[in-house]
């Protein structure tokens, strides 16, 4: 796979421009979301003398529509999008950096002068860069959105777009059986909201897009990205064995290419670090050389930056300079006891190293030095950028330098890191015992081979020639792999050094084995990762700060906990983050950082109980514990702060010591006497303190009074009887007892005797509750009383009622028998007079004979529903099971046959039956399927009856709806009572009497009936029977 700078070329972003959907900011907002529907836009530009003034986006069209009507706006009141713009002309790469860093979809392309030119998308970046971009990612669960908001079909557009804006989120899966079935995007939402005035009238399964395009959560995103550009979409559901895993958008695919320059910002960051520790390196192998070179004890050894600060210098130095060791560590000072010429000549060289060695010959007193000047580029151990080494030695020691050249090379020879020396043609002119165990060659075995043998697979610059760079550079460090004699790759680190010798450049390399090193680093790193993935998965709250108090490791909860889930908590203090917190949190930050400077302060754990605001409303509870660590030095290394949330235990804690203070006033406060009891039966303690009670049972004191000394012995015998039922049986036990006062008063007590389970600290024992009864028995007295009269009045009371029903059946009777009388005679009379002379009437006199008439029938069915309400009110339920199906199919069918000339759809659901006297319940259904037959007369264009039940409070409710005239809700309390009417005479016929003997029947049967309807909707009665 290319990389992505051999990919992603720097080309002139007006390439992918296209042309903008723009309009004039006084368009009607509506007529803006048409064109975005049709022209399949994901923003228009408003535009004014051609320069773009605004940008309106389908995320903008979300929270406006919950805000307000859309219809209601003008485009450019709507534009709060303040738009990305840049001048034609700008490379590919940097447009890309700016949406990146702005967060935006879209960059308007403007000329010199302002003027609108086109518009770049998201999408185009996505289809520029090509998805074989993406093919190297193993799977869509590494970019996929995970935290999927999920509606049902039936729900409507309004929710979504709720969905949409509460969550920022670009589109919402739509599941049927927890599987999707489709989803709705911004694009969607913008089409529904150009075609629809309400967004509640329309359906997710209307507007969901029909053909769900998925894949699978183990396919790569090469396979979603080739999806997604065939349909042509920006969203895509992820499933995962049919259901919904997660949402991945073309927004996600286009974050890996940021992923990709941070790889690279980390490649480059890697070789910083990387030339940190070789500087840490050159420090340690120069430290090895030092030891080195002091076992010398002829050569004297300066090194000084060109400052003239000396870093090193060794004794041999001191003596051949004539210097003390406690002088200051200055050149100027090292080279006090030399002739002046000689000390301003090598003051000059420290202050400008030179290039290339040189030689010169300095006094002190009798003593002729020579000296070598060395100039070192590249020092960091000496604290600059260019140092100077100077190498002494005194002239009359020249014959042992056989001898001093023999002892640094054994010692070379015998050092354990390998040391390796090569002439300018790259061959090997000397090797130290390590090399040649370390890599398995045979002593000698590589003298006069190329020093390329040893890494045959070195891919770049070669091996040799990276020795011989330090030529120019006087020292280098790298890293680099060698083979042993055997083949075997064995990395290592390199720190190369030049040597001129008789006139010849000879290079050297001190090498180290990595391979030790790279396993104890790798287990660190896994160890590190365990602990990092340990940590995010606590429930805790943990947080790890460095030695300047500023946080490193977070982990996910503890974020939430604090209200920062999702920062950039990395490298900031808590006064920082506090700033970006609510309220309410950033004092809960402050009071843990005065917490952590106290710990630090007095370098020790610290554990308190901090408080936090709770998601419940409450507050939270975290045992906090502050750990700092510290250096050798004392210094401060890191800080560990580990939270439990206790909050439950808190809040049982609070609730059991709120218990106990209640148990306590409540116990303080009653007037019964409560004895504990040992399990001697003495008394140890007792409640109230003082009171009648108390004192009707002692005179003194109570506590460790025996109960046989308290009590009477009568009393103590039911006590000791009590016991016995208790310890037989484990349940409370009670007896009653009187006492006697100094008046002769008797006081009845009521005592209640249980046993104390020896569990934790209560010992075993009794408590025995005294309660005064006298009241009580003194009401049992008066209760006896009326008892015995009961039977009396009862008998009385009866005699009453059977002369009101034989009053009351003669008053049926009379309606019955004397009333239709004369409203048969006036009905005979009224419709003979209408016979005979009817022709002789005038139009006014007809009217009157004919009102006559149909008031007598009134009067007549008025007496026939009185009489059935008297029955009803009478007559006891013979209940059994009845079929309501087929009570109401026959009296439909009565219906039918009384009105052929209806046209009435009814449906009666099967199987419909309850436990009800049969005549009774045709009685109620004869009334509530009339009343829906004649409140349907009028409908248009058809009339509809409906008799079902529902299951609701653990009842079954049976209901009759229509969709005839209906009532007012506000007059419902009228409905069930006698000769109460809704609708006049002349708009629908009745007496007001059949809801009020629905009612008297349902009640009979201990059911309840209810009324629900509105004017020109329809109404619905339901009831229930009881049990």
């Amino acid at each position: 796979m290319n990389s992505p700078s051999a990919v992603v070329t720097d080309q002139p972003l007006d390439s992918l421009m296209r042309a903008p959907l723009y309009l004039a900011p006084e368009t009607p907002l509506r007529s803006a979301l048409a064109m975005m529907s049709r022209r399949r836009a994901t923003a228009v530009v408003t535009v004014s003398d051609g320069r773009p003034c605004g940008l309106f986006t389908e995320r903008d069209a979300v929270h406006l529509c919950l805000e307000s009507d859309v219809a209601e706006h003008l485009l450019g009141e709507a534009c709060s999008h303040r738009p990305l713009v840049a001048e034609t002309g700008i490379g590919l790469i940097e447009g890309y950096r700016r949406m990146l860093a702005a967060d935006e979809r879209h960059l308007l392309l403007v000329d010199a002068d302002g003027i609108l030119q086109g518009v770049v998308e998201e999408k185009d970046l996505v289809g520029h860069f090509g998805i074989e971009h993406f093919a190297h990612l193993d799977s869509v669960s590494r970019l996929m959105t995970c935290n999927v908001v999920t509606l049902r079909p039936f729900s409507t557009m309004r929710q979504a777009a709720r969905a949409l804006g509460r969550h920022g989120i670009g589109s919402v899966v739509v599941e049927d059986d927890a599987r999707p079935v489709g989803i709705v995007t911004l694009t969607d939402l913008t089409r529904t909201l150009a075609e629809h005035d309400e967004l509640d009238d329309v359906r997710l399964d209307q507007a969901m897009s029909r053909d769900l395009v998925t894949v699978d959560v183990e396919e790569s995103v090469f396979t979603a990205a080739q999806r997604m550009r065939q349909a042509d979409l920006r969203h895509i559901v992820v499933t995962c064995e049919g259901r919904t895993a997660g949402v991945l958008t073309e927004h996600d695919v286009l974050k890996t290419m940021e992923s990709r320059h941070a790889d690279v910002l980390r490649q480059i960051i890697s070789e910083q670090a990387r030339e940190i520790e070789a500087q840490r390196r050159q420090l340690h192998e120069r430290d090895l050389l030092d030891q080195l070179l002091s076992r010398n004890q002829g050569l004297g050894l300066v090194l000084c930056g060109s400052d003239g600060v000396v870093a090193y210098v060794n004794r041999p130095a001191y003596a051949l300079l004539g210097a003390d060791s406690t002088v200051d560590r200055r050149l100027d000072s090292l080279l006090s006891a030399i002739a002046p010429v000689h000390r301003r000549a090598l003051l000059d060289l420290a202050a400008a190293p030179p290039p290339v060695e040189q030689s010169l010959r300095v006094v002190r007193g009798g003593m002729d030095i020579g000296v070598r000047a060395i100039g070192i580029e590249h020092a960091p151990f000496a604290g600059v950028d260019r140092a100077l080494l100077l190498i002494l030695n005194d002239e009359s020691l020249a014959r042992h330098t056989a001898e001093i050249l023999e002892f640094n090379h054994q010692t070379v020879q015998d050092i354990p890191h390998m040391v390796l020396w090569i002439d300018t043609e790259g061959l090997v002119v000397h090797a130290n015992n390590a090399v040649h165990e370390a890599l398995g060659f045979s002593p000698g075995e590589l003298l006069g081979r190329p020093v390329t043998t040893l890494a045959p697979h070195c891919e770049g610059t070669r091996l040799d020639e990276r020795l011989m760079a330090v030529r120019d550079k006087r020292s280098q460090y790298f890293q680099c792999e060698v083979c042993t004699r055997s083949g075997e790759v064995v990395p290592v680190e390199v720190f190369g050094s030049h040597l001129a010798l008789h006139g010849k450049d000879f290079f050297c390399g001190f090498i180290r084995d990595l391979t030790e090193q790279q396993v104890v680093e790798r287990a660190l790193r896994d160890s590190q990762n365990q602990l990092l993935a340990v940590l995010q998965v606590s429930p805790d709250f943990i947080v790890v700060k460095d030695g300047d108090n500023r946080w490193q490791v977070a982990n996910q909860a503890g974020l939430e906990m604090i209200g920062l889930a999702g920062f950039d908590y990395v490298d900031r203090t808590d006064r920082e983050l506090a700033r970006h917190c609510a309220p309410a949190y950033a004092e809960c930050i402050d009071r843990l950082a005065r917490s952590c400077e106290q710990a630090w302060h007095e370098n020790r754990p610290l554990r308190a109980l901090h408080t936090l605001p709770h998601p419940d409303g409450g507050t939270r509870y975290l045992d906090m514990i502050e750990a700092p660590m510290a250096g050798d030095a004392d210094e401060h290394r890191a800080l560990v702060v580990i939270g439990r949330d206790v909050t439950e235990r808190v809040r049982a804690e609070q609730e059991r010591d709120l218990s106990v203070e209640r148990l306590r006033a409540a116990v303080a406060a009653m007037d019964d006497l409560m004895l504990v009891l040992d399990d001697g039966h003495r008394v140890v303690d007792h409640y109230p303190r003082e009171g009648e009670s108390l004192r009707l049972h002692a005179s003194g004191a109570l506590l460790g009074l025996p109960i046989s000394q308290l009590l009477p012995a009568n009393v103590v015998a039911m006590y000791r009887d009590a016991c016995t039922r208790l310890a037989g049986t484990g349940r409370a036990q009670g007896f009653d007892y009187v006492l006697v006062d100094g008046r002769g008063g008797e006081h009845w007590f009521g005592a209640r005797l249980t046993a104390q389970s020896p569990e934790g600290t209560c010992p075993p024992g009794f408590t025995l509750l005294i309660r005064d009864i006298s009241e009580r028995k003194q009401a049992e007295a008066h209760i006896q009383e009326l008892n015995e009269s009961l039977e009396e009045r009862v008998a009385a009371r009866t005699s009453e009622m059977r002369a009101a029903m034989s009053e009351l059946e003669s008053f049926s009777y009379s309606i019955s028998h004397d009333l239709r009388t004369p409203l048969r005679a006036i009905e005979g009379f009224g419709r003979l007079l209408e016979i005979e002379y009817g022709d002789a009437l005038d139009d006014t006199a007809g009217d009157y004979l004919s009102r006559i008439r149909h008031a007598a029938q009134r009067m007549a069915n008025l007496i026939d529903d009185l009489l059935d309400l008297a029955r009803v009110s009478r007559k006891s339920p013979q209940k059994q099971t009845v079929d309501l199906s087929q009570l109401a199919t026959e009296i439909v069918s009565d219906l039918r046959d009384r009105h052929p000339e209806r046209a009435v759809t009814v449906t009666v659901a099967d199987g419909l039956a309850a436990r009800a006297d049969p005549t009774l319940m045709r009685v109620v259904l004869e009334n509530l399927l009339g009343n829906a037959w004649k409140f349907t007369e009028r409908c248009r264009p058809q009339a509809n009856i409906e008799v079902g039940s529902a299951r609701e409070d653990g009842h079954d409710w049976f209901y009759v709806r229509d969709n005839g005239a209906g009532f007012d809700m506000a007059y419902a309390d009228r409905l069930f009572k006698p000769f109460q009417r809704l609708h006049s005479q002349t708009e629908f016929e009745g007496t007001g009497i059949g809801l009020a003997t629905i009612h008297r029947i349902v009640s009979r049967h201990g059911g309840k009936v209810v009324a629900e309807g509105a004017p020109g909707r329809g109404a619905c009665f339901r009831f229930s029977l009881g049990d």
